[in-house]
């Protein structure tokens, strides 16, 4: 009986390993711990736990100079946002996304969202309430925009609420 393992089928090999007598052991495998929460690294940090929470209000810094201010509002409670950019009230565009939250490996939470011209993504976010540590107040990122006829250039941006 030819016992080399090189290319055979799995049943030969089991059957061989239970004549010899062996057992295939599967490797350990590290579980890592689970990450904690300790601000932004949820869905309802942003848009509310037991209602729609209040919107995000700030401003885009254009690159060509000036501004326009950016609101990002909860849609649902799943995680739904709207993300509007108004560069004057004839000139208003907005994107309805899934919010896409991610949780670095400090707890910390880094999101993702539409925008009228692509996407937008935070940088860093601030949670400044005590009674409600992962609640986020602040953040600040990229979003992209026109500027030009089709031409997409990411563009910094600042929101709060209270």
């Amino acid at each position: 009986m030819n016992l080399s393992l090189g290319y055979k089928p799995a049943a030969v090999v089991c059957g061989a390993m239970v004549l010899l007598g062996g057992a295939a052991v599967a490797p350990a495998v590290a579980v890592p711990d689970p990450v904690v929460d300790v601000c932004g690294g949820a869905v309802p940090d942003y848009v509310g736990l037991l209602g729609t929470d209040t919107a995000f209000n700030g401003t885009v810094t254009l690159p060509a100079g000036g501004t326009a201010s950016l609101t990002i509002g909860p849609g649902a409670l799943a995680g739904d946002v709207k993300a509007e950019i108004e560069r004057n009230p004839a000139d208003s565009r907005y994107a309805i996304s899934r919010l896409q939250v991610d949780a670095d490996s400090s707890g910390r939470g880094v999101i993702g969202f539409k925008t009228y011209a692509g996407d937008g993504w935070s940088k860093s976010v601030t949670c400044a309430n005590p009674l409600t540590p992962t609640r986020v107040t602040q953040i600040s990122g990229i979003v992209e925009i026109f500027s030009g006829v089709g031409h997409v250039v990411g563009a910094e941006f600042s929101v709060s609420r209270t």
